[in-house]
């Protein structure tokens, strides 16, 4: 008969050992909960009125045509040139699957994202799993359909980890100019996604040091950042008024 002090060291061991698995595993959990949520939404997810247009401007995309000299766009491109690769290098026959996978993929790194900014404070290891979780819940009532948000999203959050990861060091000037960029980035992804600067200088307003450099560094970077890209296109457009709306 089993005595109930080899029953509880039984269940100590069992609960380290998973433990220690949950760790080595985690990121083999992860796009396996998210294939179950995809698998649950194709029964709820109709494709969404703007899904056509993504996918479209990205095949026009993989052929070379350029956005504003070849045809109107009404969102800044970037997340549309990510779905376009695929066509780039299997050609237009693709069906839109592969532009989904692609969208995915920026779902499924932006969970990763949101674990390691969570790690980034005291919070228990189950908190950070149940937020990943619930944020890939979020995406899986959509996710027949493409949407240029999780771009932006990305961008926006790898920036926040790049912040918080500033705010730690006594130096590191280069996450100030990555988070520059990622709100340039997420800006390029869609347009809306420029709020995040606000977010960013509230979190150096909320840190210990030079202030207003750091402020000025972020702000910088990501105009400078912009104007490139601007001149760039309107170079290429021959018109600097490509963008009006």
């Amino acid at each position: 008969m089993v005595s109930v002090e080899e029953s509880t060291l039984v269940f100590v061991i069992s609960s380290n050992t998973m433990s220690e698995f949950m760790k080595q595993k985690k990121w083999v959990l992860l796009p396996f909960l998210f294939l179950l949520f995809y698998i649950y939404s194709l029964s709820i997810s109709p494709y969404g009125v703007d899904h056509g247009y993504y996918v479209s401007v990205s095949k026009c995309l993989s052929e070379g045509m350029i956005p504003w000299k070849d045809f109107q766009l009404i969102y800044t491109p970037l997340g549309m040139y990510f779905m376009a690769i695929p066509y780039m290098v299997g050609g237009l026959g693709l069906s839109s699957a592969w532009a989904q996978a692609v969208f995915f993929l920026f779902i499924v790194g932006t969970a990763v994202l949101v674990y390691y900014i969570l790690s980034e404070f005291d919070l228990k290891n189950s908190t950070k799993w149940l937020s990943v979780l619930f944020y890939l819940m979020l995406y899986s009532s959509d996710t027949l359909s493409v949407e240029l948000e999780p771009f932006a999203v990305f961008w926006c959050l790898l920036g926040v980890l790049f912040l918080l990861k500033f705010n730690k060091q006594e130096k590191g000037t280069l996450y100030l100019y990555g988070a520059g960029l990622c709100a340039t980035l997420s800006f390029l992804s869609k347009q809306y996604g420029v709020i995040i600067l606000l977010v960013y200088i509230c979190m150096l307003l909320l840190g210990k040091r030079k202030r207003i450099m750091n402020i000025g560094i972020l702000c910088s970077s990501s105009l400078i950042s912009v104007l490139v890209y601007y001149v760039w296109m309107g170079w290429i457009i021959n018109d600097f008024s490509f963008y009006q709306d």
